[in-house]
């Protein structure tokens, strides 16, 4: 299932559309800048210390068509399916309903997802259809629904929603939309757009992965473009302020000029971007520990790598995703300031030895009720560990 997941990935960045890179003009200093170049190959014991592995019990024949996203929170698991349905748990695996009913042309209904968000701050499920914001409960009952300031016309479609609070709103437009490289506030008490940020001048290259765009740290709203960039911004008071965290992304990865090279067309550009043999960044993932920076240079599964950052330290290692077919790091779909978190079919978990930490006859125990193809979380805990700490914590503390 994951490794369908990821081919799926490389289709939609195939399919990404042409966008015009604007020049970056101004020195920027950001308050932290990690090199990214410089590192060592690492393997899974280096980064995670903790495992803790919950089945997802789904009720009947309710399984998801492959796993598209995934959203944690401390009382729900979201998985939205290729089918764009979503599919909701307790934080400890039990099902709790999904969206099905919900599919259609009909009042609280949706024929065109767009993006998706779970509110903490309303405690509702936020669905972004073309021109409109439906809001659920957790039940999947419809309570409202917001017109968005959508405009075919000027180009402007939005793909992605994040919350800032109850009623205030991040949307990103499309790639498609005439300038993709913007972060619209939208306040759906008033369904107005409140404020608009550019980040034009620092895009390098259109990329994307996932649905993660916003990341709680400490007290700040950090946000990491969809597009590869080589910064982290901090939001305040619906202002997109200037970059906290640079990243140096070296010799190898993809420039501005290898981009401009190759966009006399659409299918020009989008072929260039997939089979690109440069380093391109696809997404970030933060926690208060360590910075997880998802890479490509290639169309296999094997030109897929993360590098994990020390934010004390700075230093980085590197990580296949994928060796000799064996899957040797997880894939990751959401993250918090202490954990980060996969999903994965039990099958594929229990031949994939890499990503267990510790015994694996007592992960297969706990898992044993249920099917090959019904799917577990995994919840890796994140810490500032030496290699010698996490190995001896695998012996003698392991959590189920």
């Amino acid at each position: 299932m994951n490794i369908r997941y990821l081919n799926y990935s490389l289709i939609i960045l195939s399919a990404i559309a042409f966008i015009s890179c604007g020049h970056k003009d101004d020195i920027i200093n950001a308050d932290m800048t990690y090199n990214l170049s410089k590192t060592s190959q690492g393997s899974i014991d280096d980064v995670f210390c903790d495992l803790e592995v919950i089945p997802l019990y789904f009720d009947g024949d309710r399984y998801p068509k492959n796993v598209m996203n995934v959203t944690v929170s401390d009382t729900y698991i979201f998985i939205l399916d290729i089918n764009r349905i979503f599919h909701i748990f307790s934080a400890e695996g039990k099902y709790l309903s999904n969206s099905s009913s919900k599919i259609g042309q009909g009042p609280g209904e949706y024929s065109i997802l767009m993006g998706y968000s779970w509110n903490p701050y309303s405690k509702m499920i936020e669905i972004l259809t073309p021109d409109r914001l439906l809001f659920y409960d957790i039940d999947f009952n419809f309570k409202k629904s917001c017109a968005i300031p959508s405009n075919t016309n000027k180009n402007l479609i939005f793909g992605q929603v994040g919350d800032l609070s109850a009623n205030e709103h991040i949307l990103l437009p499309t790639g498609i939309s005439e300038n993709p490289n913007r972060v619209m506030f939208y306040d759906s008490s008033t369904e107005k757009i409140t404020n608009e940020s550019d980040y034009s001048k620092d895009v390098i290259a259109p990329s994307g992965f996932g649905s993660k765009f916003l990341f709680h740290d400490k007290d700040s709203v950090l946000f990491c473009p969809p597009a590869m960039t080589p910064y982290i911004y901090n939001i305040s008071k619906n202002t997109l302020d200037s970059p906290v965290i640079e990243f140096e992304y070296g010799k190898n990865a993809i420039t501005r000029h290898d981009v401009e090279e190759h966009n006399s067309s659409e299918e020009e550009l989008r072929n260039f971007l997939v089979t690109c043999p440069k380093d391109i960044r696809m997404a970030n993932f933060i926690t208060t520990p360590k910075i997880f920076t998802l890479f490509k240079h290639g169309n296999k599964l094997s030109d897929t790598f993360v590098v994990i950052t020390d934010r004390i330290n700075h230093k980085s290692i590197f990580i296949n995703l994928y060796t000799n077919k064996e899957q040797s790091f997880p894939i990751i779909y959401d993250s918090d300031s202490s954990f980060v978190y996969s999903v994965i079919d039990k099958s594929s978990l229990l031949n994939s030895t890499n990503l267990i930490l510790g015994d694996k006859k007592e992960i297969a125990e706990k898992i044993s009720k249920i099917d090959d193809e019904d799917f577990v979380l995994l919840k890796y805990k994140v810490e500032n560990a030496p290699r010698s700490a996490c190995v001896q914590r695998h012996k003698s503390d392991l959590k189920f």
